[in-house]
């Protein structure tokens, strides 16, 4: 006998709320399981049976807190560290992730040497930005295998001489602290095929030079957000094709940091200029630029096809010369930074000089415009009309806007009657709520 349309309703249901989890194959739970801390992959084994012994497959161990409330709390915690190192049966261990309490150093060097004794790929190593974490001894010596290496918040880079790392290919240095210029010297002279390099100080009262010198570095990144004093870099990577740059105002005078330089003055915007000359890939953020840039400054950007460049319309000069001189640029994305605006005051008070030439990458490469931040002022729509009326090959250009901008804008209609020297140009708007712009590090391709 058929079942009733309410039957065959109510086993849909049952099927539906079953665990499907459960019936998929051990490979796939224990990839599900890797993305979740080891606290809770070990939970999971109560479910039944046949989940008790996935976990300990799991070629990731995910420490991320290693604080404790009491000395009970803590010998609790080293006891399941010690466990799950013992206990983990994963072919190769692929990433250790691990934050470190200076105060109980001692359990997580064991985790940290477990972890390298197993020829561990990645090693991700946190600890507080007021402490410092002394790395077990050793430590660099141990690394030959590891492929990413990841330290953060407060740990302390100290790196004897003679080391290498033949198989690392990425490292992040994030608010770490250093011992002094030749460690440094020492970590980076070390990395004989590394590939990207992330480098982010939030704070720091030393003055450290840092020589980047690595032939094989193809992707680099440097923030310096703030408080930080006599610190330098001197920047020789030949095979260089992606660079994030990200700057903010220290002082009311101005003063900006980048590699070796403050960029107020024109000798130095000049170098650092030229440290970028050869890259695909730029994304940059400024605040403050010389007005007049010296007669020697005309470096050529051979390779460069994306631009972000986050400024305001005060640096109007720095966009004119990456145009200028940026031949097969692509895509540009522009911010009008916000910041700009509260620290100059009026961002539009200089007088907008438009090219006496149509740049080259106009009439041959350049098809995507991104403009973010757009407030509607005469000067944004002079360079919004200079551009669709000389880019010959543009496809799209994006604005975004806040929400009542966006709202008068449309209602104007303003760019609706610019005329487009490329006839496939789209023009596409966007609503945004307010939030300060940043521009992170992407790595494009």
């Amino acid at each position: 006998m058929a079942d009733s349309p309410d039957q065959t309703c109510t086993t849909r249901k049952r099927q539906g709320s079953s665990d499907r989890i459960s019936v998929l194959p051990d490979d796939i739970v224990v990839r599900i399981l890797s993305f979740v801390s080891t606290e809770e992959a070990v939970a999971t084994s109560i479910l039944s049976k046949r989940w008790r012994p996935l976990w300990t497959l799991v070629p990731i161990i995910d420490l991320p807190d290693f604080d404790f409330d009491s000395s009970d709390n803590q010998e609790m915690f080293i006891e399941f560290v010690r466990n799950v190192l013992r206990i983990n049966k994963a072919v190769s261990l692929e990433k250790l992730r691990i934050q470190c309490n200076p105060d109980y150093a001692s359990c997580a060097h064991t985790c940290i040497c477990t972890a390298t004794e197993r020829d561990v790929q990645e090693l991700d190593i946190y600890s507080y930005e007021t402490d410092t974490f002394h790395l077990p001894r050793d430590f660099f010596n141990r690394i030959n295998m590891l492929k990413v290496l990841k330290l953060g918040d407060g740990v302390l880079v100290d790196v004897p001489s003679g080391v290498s790392f033949p198989n690392l290919k990425t490292l992040h240095l994030s608010s770490v602290k250093y011992t002094d210029d030749p460690s440094v010297a020492n970590l980076f002279s070390g990395c004989v095929v590394l590939e990207e390099l992330l480098i982010k100080r939030i704070y720091s009262n030393d003055g450290i030079h840092m020589n980047v010198s690595i032939s094989t570095l193809k992707t680099l990144s440097i923030e310096y957000d703030s408080g930080l004093r006599d610190h330098s870099f001197e920047i020789n990577a030949p095979a260089l094709d992606r660079l994030n740059l990200k700057d903010v105002i220290l002082r009311r005078n101005y003063w900006m940091f980048r590699p070796d330089m403050h960029v107020h003055s024109r000798e130095n915007a000049n170098k650092l200029l030229r440290v970028f000359s050869g890259v695909k890939f730029l994304s940059f953020t400024v605040l403050n630029w010389p007005n007049q840039l010296g007669r020697d400054c005309n470096p050529l950007f051979v390779n460069l096809v994306r631009l972000e460049l986050n400024v305001g319309l005060k640096n109007w000069n720095l966009l004119l010369l990456f145009l200028e001189n940026s031949h097969i640029l692509q895509f540009l994305e522009l911010t009008l930074s916000e910041g700009t605006q509260n620290s100059f005051g009026s961002r539009y008070e200089n007088t907008l000089t438009l090219p006496k030439h149509v740049p080259i990458c106009f009439l041959s490469s350049l098809e995507t415009v991104c403009l973010r931040a757009f407030e509607e002022s005469e000067h944004e729509l002079q360079l919004i009309e200079y551009i669709l009326t000389n880019a010959s090959l543009l496809k799209t250009m994006k604005i975004s806007a806040y929400d009542s901008v966006l709202e008068t804008f449309l209602v104007d209609e303003k760019l609706s009657t610019i005329p487009r020297c490329s006839k496939t140009c789209q023009l596409e708007f966007k609503c945004q709520p307010y939030v300060p712009i940043e521009t992170p590090f992407i790595p494009f391709g």
